[in-house]
């Protein structure tokens, strides 16, 4: 009866090519294609693979600038600290296969959010990074991201203001040693359901833009809105702009961005895999 059993799980699996229905389509890989008007590429075309628990496991930036691609990559390696009863996650950053950053977060087993961080480049900056987050129907959204030096001095601030959430609209504020370097009024609509990546503008505010391996696998909260306009004021000053093209769920596939005249497009496609729930090796 054993066999038997193996034999029939081992078809369900796809040995035949069909898919039963205990299999959970999850997103396998994200490519984001990114086209600009301007001579400098401000948000980088990407490559995002996952892991079954839609964790991202290898991300690849690629920069144009000018006539030269820049290409970064950044690989998951993951583990389980037996003494903390926590995770670990270490980004690690390659260019020309050579390592130039890392940045590593632990988080508690019963915990889902990432709440510090720690990055190191290859010149041998080391920085800290400490997140907070805010409670708005149910869901976790980040409120301050601040980054110490190695003496423990605040270097940055970036603060999220959603007292006009509801009615659509966000304040972010960035400081820099406690000086005030801009205030950014986020217009809002609702993301979809099943929405992903964040809004690839928020990757523009630093030091979000950081942690992008970690809010797109989901561990530094809720970003389930897409900004229609953002408008910056302080030591530089802009109006910034965005249409999209939806599918049927209200999940972008194509979106633009106006910025000062330039805009920057972006195509967004997926890859689905299945993982399986047939139990443990030990039913068999």
């Amino acid at each position: 009866m054993r066999l038997k059993f193996l034999s029939v799980a081992l078809l369900g699996i796809g040995l035949l090519g069909c898919h039963s229905s205990s299999e959970k389509p999850y997103i396998k890989r994200i490519d984001v294609e990114v086209k600009s008007s301007s001579n400098h590429q401000w948000l980088p075309s990407q490559k995002i693979s996952f892991d079954k628990d839609s964790v991202v496991s290898t991300h690849l930036d690629y920069f144009v600038i000018g006539d030269k691609t820049h290409i970064t990559t950044f690989r998951l390696s993951k583990k389980f600290l037996d003494n903390d009863q926590a995770w670990q996650y270490d980004y690690l950053g390659y260019q020309n296969g050579s390592k130039v950053s890392e940045v590593v977060t632990t988080i508690g087993a019963a915990e889902s959010l990432v709440t510090k961080t720690n990055t190191s480049t290859i010149s041998g900056d080391v920085t800290n990074f400490k997140i907070d987050y805010t409670t708005i129907n149910d869901k976790s959204y980040i409120s301050e991201i601040i980054e110490t030096e190695r003496d423990g001095g605040i270097f940055y601030t970036l603060t999220f203001d959603y007292s006009n959430f509801a009615v659509g609209q966000i304040v972010v504020k960035q400081e820099m040693y406690g000086k005030p370097i801009f205030e950014g009024k986020l217009d809002i609509i609702p993301a979809g359901t099943g929405q992903i990546l964040p809004d690839q503008q928020l990757m523009s505010l630093y030091p979000l833009n950081k942690h992008r391996h970690l809010i797109n696998s989901g561990l530094m909260g809720a970003y389930d809105y897409l900004i229609t306009k953002m408008v910056i004021t302080g030591e530089e000053e802009y109006e910034q702009t965005s249409t999209f093209n939806r599918d049927k769920q209200g999940r972008v596939l194509k979106q633009a961005i106006d910025h000062k005249g330039k805009f920057t497009y972006l195509n967004f496609t997926k890859e689905y895999s299945y993982k399986y729930t047939f139990g443990s090796i030990e039913d068999f």
